[in-house]
C-alpha cells in the first residue's frame, strides 16, 4: 500500500528553491495528516524501523535518497527524497492516557439517540480525542510528491495493512445512549484502508501556513456486546444479546474497506438496500481538510521544520449501515475470523437503529491534531 500526497504543479520556482533550501520543508506537515484517517487503524505491531512502539520519539523508517555525486545529465532520474516522523496526537505519547488526556483524534458518529466515538468520549466540538499514533516516509524532489510506503503484501493477511503508520493499541470507544446512563467505554481496532492522497491548497492560509486537503478511507472493529446488554428492553427491539456484537464501521471507499461487490449493489431507486448509500456516495474517499469542512475549522500547518503542528476536520462524509460482511480490521482479536460470524444480522440492524445509519454528510465528525519532524544529513 502506498499512501501519498501531491504538491500542486502551480507551486512556484521561487517557492521550490525554498523547499530545497531547507526554509519551507514545513511543507512535510501535510504527510502527518496521514494520520488522520488511520486514526481509526490500531496495530499490535512493533511499529516502523527505529521506533520503540506508538507515539515515542523515533527517526524516519526511511534513509534519505539522492542522486549520486557528479551524476551525468544523461544518468537515469534518481529523486531527493528527504525522510519525515509524524505523530497524531502528542509525542511522546502519555504513558496513561485516560488520566488527563493530552490532545489526539476522534472520529463520532451521532444522532439524537446515541453517539458512538472512536477515541472518545469528548465534550464538544474541536475537543481533543484519545487517539495517538506515529508515522513515517519520504518526501520526494524535484517532482514534488511525497509518501507512506507499507510493508510487502500480505502481512497480518491483509495486504493493505501499512506497518509504517502505526497506532497506540487499543483505542478507548464510547456510545453514548439518551437515557441510559453507565455504558462502558468500549475497544477498538481498525486500520487504514487503501491509498491515501492529499494536496496543498494553491492559496496560504490566512496565517501564512499552508492548507491541505487529504483524502481516504479507513474501518474500525469493535465489541458493542458489552455497551448493548445494557440497554432496556425499549430500546432492543427482541434482540438478544449474547455473541455477535463485534461489528467494523467503515467510511470512505467501501471497497477499500472489503464489502462483497453485492453488497454495493444499487436497486432501482439507485441505493444499496445493505449500505443505504448511492454508489458514488459507497466509493468516494473520505475528504479531511486542515481549512473548513461543513461547520468545521481545522488548524492550517505552521511552525518549524522540526516541530510542526495542524489540524484535520471532516464534516462531509456519509456512513454506511453496519454490513455483518464487512471483515474486521486485520490486528483485531477476531482477525480471520468469518464476518458474518462475528457481526449477526440482529446486532447490525440494531446499531443501524440506534446509530441512525446510514448517516448523511454533515452529521459525522473527524478530529485530528498533529505534529511532524523531518529527518536530513545536513
Amino acid at each position: 500500500m502506498q499512501l501519498a500526497f501531491v504538491m500542486r504543479r502551480a507551486t512556484t520556482a521561487a517557492t521550490l528553491r525554498n523547499l530545497i533550501a531547507g526554509r519551507t520543508l514545513r511543507v512535510l506537515a501535510c504527510v502527518v495528516l496521514a494520520a488522520g484517517p488511520g486514526a481509526l487503524a490500531a496495530t499490535t505491531d512493533a511499529g516502523p524501523a527505529g521506533a520503540q512502539g506508538s507515539g515515542l520519539p523515533f527517526p524516519s523508517c526511511q534513509a534519505e535518497q539522492y542522486p549520486p555525486a557528479g551524476s551525468p545529465r544523461s544518468a537515469p532520474f534518481a529523486p531527493y527524497e528527504i525522510p519525515f516522523s509524524a505523530t497524531l496526537g502528542p509525542n511522546p505519547a502519555p504513558a496513561n492516557p485516560l488520566v488527563s488526556p493530552p490532545a489526539g483524534g476522534y472520529l463520532e458518529i451521532a444522532n439524537s439517540l446515541a453517539t458512538v466515538t472512536l477515541g472518545g468520549p469528548v465534550v464538544g466540538t474541536n475537543s481533543p480525542g484519545r487517539i495517538y499514533a506515529s508515522t513515517c516516509g519520504l518526501f520526494q524532489l524535484p517532482t514534488e510528491t511525497g509518501g507512506i510506503s507499507g510493508n510487502p503484501p500480505g502481512a497480518l493477511s491483509n495486504p493493505a495493512y501499512n506497518n509504517n503508520f502505526v497506532f497506540d493499541d487499543p483505542i478507548p470507544v464510547s456510545l453514548n445512549i439518551t437515557g441510559v446512563p453507565g455504558l462502558p467505554i468500549l475497544t477498538g481496532y481498525g486500520t487504514a484502508s487503501g491509498n491515501f492522497t492529499a494536496a496543498i491548497d494553491r492559496q496560504p492560509a490566512a496565517n501564512g501556513g499552508l492548507n491541505v486537503e487529504f483524502y481516504a478511507s479507513a474501518k474500525a472493529t469493535s465489541d458493542f456486546g458489552p455497551a448493548l446488554s445494557l440497554l432496556p428492553p425499549s430500546l432492543l427491539g427482541g434482540v438478544t444479546i449474547a455473541t455477535g456484537n463485534e461489528c467494523t464501521i467503515p467510511i470512505g471507499d467501501l471497497r477499500q474497506a472489503g464489502l462483497p461487490a453485492a453488497d454495493l449493489a444499487v436497486d432501482s431507486s439507485g441505493v444499496s438496500p445493505v449500505t443505504g448509500l448511492t454508489y458514488a456516495e459507497e466509493t468516494t474517499l473520505t475528504h479531511l481538510t486542515s481549512g473548513t469542512s461543513g461547520a468545521l475549522t481545522g488548524q492550517p500547518i505552521t511552525g518549524p521544520i522540526t516541530g510542526s503542528q495542524a489540524t484535520l476536520v471532516s464534516n462531509d462524509f456519509p456512513v454506511a449501515k453496519v454490513d455483518p460482511n464487512t471483515p474486521p480490521s486485520p490486528d483485531a482479536p477476531s482477525a480471520g475470523s468469518t464476518p458474518s460470524g462475528l457481526c449477526t444480522p440482529s446486532s447490525a440492524n440494531l446499531l443501524n437503529s440506534l446509530l441512525g445509519l446510514p448517516s448523511p454528510a454533515g452529521k459525522n465528525i473527524f478530529y485530528a491534531p498533529s505534529t511532524f519532524a523531518i529527518h536530513t544529513s545536513a
